[in-house]
């Protein structure tokens, strides 16, 4: 994780914007390792934006809560919105998921140079190929893991509280109260 940590850390720093986007109908593991992921982003001085087209009752609660911070004031997008502001020195980072179809707009990937997986599940077919980093951990218990283990190598990363409480959640729901996975 330090090795990755430090790796993103330098391909984050080559590009213009990081655009952060997981699996369709997103889960709580799903945002609150995207928004990690943006406090990292935010540490090196890049604008983060969150990909979600579809915001559901699992985590509606949370998206009202980042709507209510101003370092997310206009940083969520829709996949369509993102299209068209994203450009091939942007990055992408896709958590949660290394299916290029399962993703909220599959359509990015082919939009940028540097695309970086982060996910816990096991590797199928059809994976996203190409990707300038790929931190694919199955042992984990949830994207939020993996996260959390690259904020604590990516240097003074000051989280906001509401990206703290995600990865939390996350971590929470898919270790089902630190009983399974843990």
């Amino acid at each position: 994780s330090r090795m990755t940590s430090h790796a993103l850390h330098n391909l984050m720093e080559q590009c213009s914007d990081v655009f952060i986007m997981g699996h369709e109908i997103p889960d709580l593991d799903c945002i609150g390792a995207s928004l990690g992921l943006c406090a990292c982003a935010r540490h090196i001085g890049k604008k983060a934006y969150l990909v979600v087209d579809h915001p559901n009752p699992s985590i509606a609660a949370l998206m009202e809560r980042v709507a209510a911070v101003d370092a997310y004031a206009n940083a969520v997008l829709t996949g369509a919105e993102a299209g068209m502001r994203i450009g091939s020195s942007s990055m992408l980072i896709i958590v949660d998921t290394q299916l290029a179809n399962f993703t909220v707009a599959p359509s990015l990937i082919g939009l940028v140079d540097t695309v970086v997986v982060i996910d816990h599940h096991l590797r199928g077919t059809n994976t996203i190929e190409n990707t300038a980093l790929t931190y694919h951990e199955p042992y984990a218990s949830s994207a939020c893991e993996l996260v959390t283990e690259i904020l604590q190598y990516f240097g003074e990363v000051r989280p906001l509280s509401v990206d703290l409480d995600a990865l939390l959640c996350g971590i929470t729901i898919d270790t089902k109260g630190f009983s399974f996975n843990t």
